[in-house]
This record gives C-alpha cells, sequence and structure tokens, in this order.
C-alpha cells in the first residue's frame, strides 16, 4: 500500500517567496496610497475628458447643438461637476 505524502503548505514557503509576497503587498499598498494622494486631480481630469468627448461627439464638423442636446450636455456638466 502506497501512501503519497503530500507536504503542508507552511513548509514550501521559503524566505524568498515571502519576500516576493512582502514585496507585493507593499507595492499595493503604495499604489492604493499614490490614488488616494491624487484622487481628486484623477477625478476631475477624467471628468473634463467624458465632458469634452460628449462635446466633441454633439458638436462634429461645426454644426450646432441642438437645444435638446445642449440642456442635456448643461445638466451633465452640472451633475458632474465636482465641489471642492
Amino acid at each position: 500500500m502506497s501512501q503519497s505524502l503530500k507536504p503542508n503548505p507552511w513548509q514550501t514557503f521559503n524566505n524568498s517567496t515571502l519576500l516576493r509576497l512582502l514585496l507585493l503587498f507593499a507595492c499595493a499598498w503604495a499604489l492604493v496610497l499614490l490614488i488616494g494622494y491624487f484622487y481628486n486631480v484623477i477625478a476631475i481630469f477624467t471628468t473634463a475628458a467624458i465632458v469634452a468627448a460628449l462635446g466633441g461627439f454633439l458638436s462634429i464638423g461645426g454644426e450646432k447643438v441642438s437645444e435638446p442636446e445642449a440642456s442635456m450636455l448643461k445638466k451633465l456638466e452640472q451633475t458632474l461637476t465636482f465641489k471642492v
């Protein structure tokens, strides 16, 4: 009768593996802190890009934007405006 011995999962970790996991965790933590620090800038630029893209699609070729589209765009701008 042959028994296959499965190694304990905790015994498969060595210093190199633990160091890699620690560095991965540290990089992820630094990325979260960096995004948190620049959150306002990211939000403002994202909003500006969305409004610019929508504005570009509504007035292609120098055409005038119709009144319903203009009012919809104005409501969208007011909705997306952040108060700091």
